[in-house]
């Protein structure tokens, strides 16, 4: 199944996209980064609604992670040089309605 015939995220990412370009002028939008189905389809949705090309080989291309305490490793003696500061805690969810002005 192609994200477009999602009945849920596809109208989701146009409706971003919609609110993206109200808030943010179209020359300050120049990457999208996301999981690489999601990302593809919001560029492609995004270059239709601005007639601005998608490039066809990016430059760049990052993965979501984070690091916790429980993740991080260190040498040994960099532990016994200095104490770890406490990390503050990330908190990850899906974005809501209430949030595109926020994430623009």
């Amino acid at each position: 199944m192609e994200m477009k015939d999602d009945p849920y995220l596809y109208p989701s990412l146009v409706s971003a996209a919609c609110q993206l370009q109200a808030y943010v002028p179209t020359r300050r939008i120049y990457s999208v980064f996301g999981r690489d189905i999601l990302s593809r389809t919001f560029a492609i949705i995004w270059a239709h609604q601005t007639n601005i090309p998608i490039i066809s080989n990016p430059y760049y291309r990052g993965r979501i992670m984070y690091l916790t305490r429980a993740t991080l490793q260190l040498k040994k003696r960099e532990l016994q040089k200095r104490e770890l500061p406490s990390l503050p805690m990330a908190q990850i969810c899906p974005a809501e309605l209430g949030d595109h002005e926020g994430v623009a």
